[in-house]
């Protein structure tokens, strides 16, 4: 039974590491890294947002201070994840799979996405407490907008799928 689970586990395990990927649309280019302007465009919208919510030129310095150091710690924690994933990578594809190690590099994963959970309700606790309770609900309500365009802009991921399988078919 156990040999069963672990054979599940290392089924679902291959097929998130190489099926998640195909689908990733990122923001950067394959060896030049983010695409450019991006950095750009994307402050331009947060200084946008910023004065759109009224925030004082104090607020401002704490919330773009708070970025950098999230942004630092997001990095890193991106690193050692992907460290881990190729690690288990390498480990699944072996003939001779250590199930130990396999063991210890979804616990170390996971303990990598929980501290990655951390970080983001801190972030938001953290703009909690600098905004006051009017700017909060003014910034909850641009970032739905902007969520909302994103979703018209890019689609649901069953349409994308099913665009996928149209091209595929001969």
């Amino acid at each position: 039974m156990k040999r069963l689970n672990l054979v599940y586990i290392m089924i679902v395990a291959v097929m998130t590491l190489v099926i998640a990927p195909a689908y990733a649309e990122p923001q950067l280019d394959e060896k030049e890294g983010p695409k450019p302007g991006f950095r750009e465009e994307r402050k331009a919208e947060m200084d946008k947002i910023m004065d759109e919510i009224g925030l004082t030129p104090e607020q401002k310095t704490q919330i773009e201070t708070f970025h950098k150091e999230q942004r630092a710690k997001d990095a890193e924690l991106r690193t050692k994840m992907q460290e881990k994933r190729e690690a288990l990578r390498e480990e699944l594809t072996k003939t001779d799979s250590d199930t130990v190690k396999i063991e210890q590099l979804k616990t170390d994963m996971t303990a990598i996405y929980e501290e990655k959970m951390q970080a983001r309700i801190d972030g938001v606790l953290k703009i909690k407490e600098t905004l006051t309770p009017e700017q909060y609900e003014k910034l909850n309500q641009k970032m739905k907008e902007k969520h909302e365009a994103w979703k018209e802009k890019k689609g649901t991921w069953g349409e994308k799928i099913k665009e996928h399988r149209k091209m595929r078919k001969p």
